[in-house]
């Protein structure tokens, strides 16, 4: 169910920091969030319930076309594409 609907994840991760929702985020993003903030605004893992089929949807990575692709951009492309079907 989506109750919050964002563009950021800045704005998801104020979100998921206040209490009024969860979200799904790259461990990497996690780590690097709970590394830089004090310890009552770190994210916490919970565990989602097992479905009976795998569920996928379409992610788009979108970048301006004179924008160079750093690492840090192409490791989020990763992360996505490991997770989707192939």
């Amino acid at each position: 169910n989506v109750i919050h609907e964002v563009t950021l994840m800045e704005s998801a991760l104020e979100l998921c920091r206040q209490g009024h929702c969860g979200g799904y985020f790259p461990v990497f993003i996690v780590q690097l969030h709970n590394r830089r903030l004090k310890p009552m605004y770190n994210l916490v893992r919970h565990v989602v319930p097992k479905q009976d089929e795998a569920c996928f949807t379409e992610a788009y990575v979108v970048k301006r076309k004179d924008t160079e692709e750093h690492r840090d951009f192409k490791l989020i492309c990763k992360m996505l594409r490991k997770g989707t079907k192939s």
